[in-house]
């Protein structure tokens, strides 16, 4: 199959399962306001309570928040992308960056997996574009993403609970949390040990040996291009603390408007430990997975009242969820309809 056809088949195919996915969620959402109640849980909430709490959320804050999600989206995102991309070697304009990275959003909502959907398409995107010459690149970027996103968080997470206090009820969830991310960078340090020191060195006949050789190299290019590029490592760290940064001021100023008073440092210690299920599938109409880890950390740990809970799920997804899928949603249409194509196509 021609690359464009691959390509276009692609789209389409991609297309038609965000917009099933905008009727299914659209759908559980009239069905749950029509009815007057929204259950999450397990547990069912009055519509009208939590509708008044929306109503009297401070809009200022509101516009806030969603200048946050906008700046992420547009700005953040595409910026640590294209500087891991160009310091890949990988020669995509800064437009076809920022809509591959936008068109990336609704699997990011709509699918189990969430960021490592996204991730892989972004990288498969890069395959294409690439003319499937440079699919180790493709897959360093996957990579070395998933790496210092990891870092990144550990930091930041350490740098706001020491900035402030930490209560009681969440010591011992930070401390599960701290032990979790030590492990994962622990382990990632002796994966690479591992592989210098036996799997670089031997021929192997097995495939599984050779494959995780074949992973290995990938990695360690892609390690070594971005050290000997410090502006484009520079860029990608910097654009990654941006973002947790300002994925923590999104919850604080969304709970400022509800009239919740929490700090920088129970928000992200509360969110990584909400991180810790993100693996867990999620439905679109029970509110999934994710907001009973939502509940049970903010609830019984933090004592917020379930109303003003749903209220903030309400808000989050209209901010996190829907806004960003639309853009998203946009990024897809331009993409099909303008006929911006891989780089073996004239259009590119």
């Amino acid at each position: 199959m021609e690359l464009a056809k691959l390509h276009k088949r692609l789209l389409q195919g991609l297309l038609i399962w965000i917009i099933v996915m905008y009727g299914v969620i659209l759908f559980f959402l009239y069905e749950e306001l029509g009815s007057g109640k929204i259950k999450i849980a397990g547990i069912t909430i009055n519509t009208k309570q939590v509708l008044e709490l929306v109503h009297s959320a401070d809009k200022r804050l509101l516009l806030l928040v969603l200048f946050l999600v906008l700046f992420s989206c547009i700005v953040l995102n595409p910026m640590k992308m294209y500087a891991l991309v160009r310091a890949l070697g990988l020669e995509l304009s800064i437009k076809d960056i920022v809509l591959l990275y936008l068109s990336s959003l609704p699997i990011m909502n709509f699918s189990p997996g969430q960021r490592s959907a996204s991730d892989a398409y972004i990288s498969y995107m890069l395959y294409l574009y690439s003319n499937r010459k440079e699919g180790n690149k493709a897959v360093a970027y996957f990579l070395l993403d998933g790496t210092l996103t990891l870092i990144t968080m550990f930091i930041i997470i350490l740098l706001l609970t020491s900035s402030f206090s930490i209560p009681l009820e969440l010591k011992g969830t930070w401390k599960l949390i701290s032990c979790l991310l030590a492990v994962a960078l622990l382990g990632i340090a002796a994966f690479l040990v591992f592989c210098q020191l036996y799997l670089s060195r031997k021929q192997f006949r097995n495939r599984l040996a050779r494959k995780l050789q074949e992973l290995y190299q990938v990695y360690k290019t892609g390690l070594v291009r971005l050290a000997l590029q410090p502006r484009y490592l520079i860029i990608v760290l910097s654009s990654m603390f941006l973002l947790y940064f300002t994925w923590y001021l999104e919850l604080f100023f969304l709970l400022e408007a509800l009239h919740v008073k929490l700090t920088l440092g129970e928000i992200a210690v509360s969110e990584a430990a909400i991180s810790l299920v993100l693996l867990l599938p999620t439905t679109p109409g029970d509110l999934g997975t994710l907001e009973a880890a939502q509940l049970l950390i903010y609830h019984c740990k933090l004592g917020i009242a379930i109303p003003v809970l749903v209220a903030f799920y309400l808000l989050y997804r209209l901010f996190v969820f829907l806004v960003p899928s639309t853009l998203g949603m946009a990024a897809y249409l331009w993409l099909y309809f303008r006929k911006i194509r891989p780089a073996s196509s004239p259009a590119a």
